[in-house]
């Protein structure tokens, strides 16, 4: 329609027609359609937002619940909805007896970096006395301004059970930094890698301020009511299907948005679902950013290294090769940092020849770290994982994200 830029129309009453395309119906029942983009497997969506008991619409295209998709995730918090909806670049609101999560563009330098670069791009303008704080001892996650709380919460989707688990108990983690050296054996492509660290120091843990969740009202029994009762991942081409079919709701939809994947839970007012939907179906489905700056990366990440290779006691002569670029003898690794390789190592001693020349490089990593273990899935395994989430950040070595 001219100078109409919404995507979809709702329009109420009897007697406007809608014509439904051939194959329309049949494509309803097909579920979703496969895409590049990434989604979630519906039963890790029911699982995560389980502990949310409010009708609930979330627009979850490109939405990593975990770094791992093999994660056994914990229930995010129903109080955290509003944090998780800010670290994906999304904004919460109430419409009428629900929850509706929809994109909106990013609304700060750090917001519109891939996550990739959260962390290079929070050192562009991280507080001096934070990085000294999470060098030597770590920061209670409510010390932290608007954009270091960005990179945590980026950072606690790499927990072993996810975001939630953090969520569950924030005042029980701590956030700091710590470096680790990696090393590769030029011929035989073994590697070996060494952690350098300060202790975390137990302090008193500063409440968090999280984004206010939005009260939405009670269903009114003379309203027609949809339920999507635990949960389910669907697209807006089908909930407006099931819109259509049930309550008799007309709508106008543009072909672009069919597929895109949505979560739907619980007991809508129709009325207010249909509203919900047109949120989603209108809000910026894209967005630009140009390259990064990767000198002033660069220079904030060498210093922050240069700090921490001093602060942790790497040794001079390892350090100095990794930052020039030099290798060294498996001999001199193994005299410096002993236990580097001590997984090559067998009761004959090592195989690996002694002058075998290792190259050197390091990786900053950002760690929330909480005490104790955690089980985990391995495969068709279980085991045990520290209690934490561990992102490396590498060199910026281009100015793409």
């Amino acid at each position: 329609m001219p100078g109409n830029s919404s995507h979809v129309k709702l329009v109420y009453g009897l007697l406007l027609l809608c014509a439904i395309p051939a194959g329309f119906a049949q494509r309803a029942e097909n579920g979703l359609k496969p895409s590049p983009m990434r989604v979630e497997k519906e039963e890790r969506q029911l699982r995560f937002f389980s502990d949310v008991d409010v009708p609930l619409l979330i627009d979850v295209a490109n939405l990593s619940l975990t770094i791992d998709p093999n994660t056994e995730l914990l229930p995010l918090p129903k109080d955290w909805l509003g944090e998780f909806a800010v670290t994906f670049s999304r904004d919460l609101k109430a419409q009428g007896t629900g929850l509706v999560c929809y994109r909106v563009n990013p609304t700060s330098l750090i917001a519109a970096s891939p996550s990739a670069r959260v962390f290079h791009t929070w050192l562009l303008g991280a507080d001096p006395v934070h990085l000294d704080k999470l060098l030597n001892g770590g920061m209670s996650l409510g010390e932290f301004d608007t954009d270091g709380s960005y990179v945590n919460r980026n950072t606690m989707r790499a927990h072993p059970q996810g975001m939630g688990a953090i969520a569950r108990s924030p005042e029980s983690y701590q956030a700091r930094i710590v470096l680790e050296v990696t090393m590769k054996l030029t011929s035989t492509q073994g590697q070996g890698s060494k952690t350098f660290e300060k202790p975390i120091t137990p302090k008193a843990a500063q409440p968090l301020t999280l984004k206010p969740i939005p009260l939405v009202e009670s269903l009114d029994p003379t309203h027609q009511v949809i339920d999507w009762e635990e949960g389910k991942l669907t697209t807006i081409y089908n909930a407006i299907i099931r819109l259509n079919h049930e309550c008799g709701m007309f709508f106008k939809v543009d072909p672009k948005i069919w597929d895109a994947p949505i979560f739907l839970k619980g007991k809508w007012d129709a009325d207010d679902l249909a509203e919900a939907i047109l949120i989603v179906a209108d809000a910026p489905r894209g967005t630009y950013r140009r390259g990064d700056d990767l000198t002033a990366l660069s220079e904030a990440y060498e210093e922050l290294l240069d700090r921490a290779g001093n602060e942790f006691g790497v040794p001079e002569e390892i350090f100095n090769a990794g930052k020039e670029g030099r290798s060294l003898p498996f001999e001199t690794v193994l005299r410096l940092l002993p236990d580097a390789f001590a997984h090559l190592r067998t009761d004959e001693g090592y195989t690996v020849n002694m002058r075998e020349l290792v190259q050197i490089d390091f990786m900053l990593v950002y760690n929330i770290a909480g005490s104790g273990t955690v089980p985990v899935q391995f495969g068709e395994g279980r085991g045990i994982s520290p209690n934490g989430a561990l992102m490396g950040y590498q060199r910026p070595k281009t100015s793409r994200g």
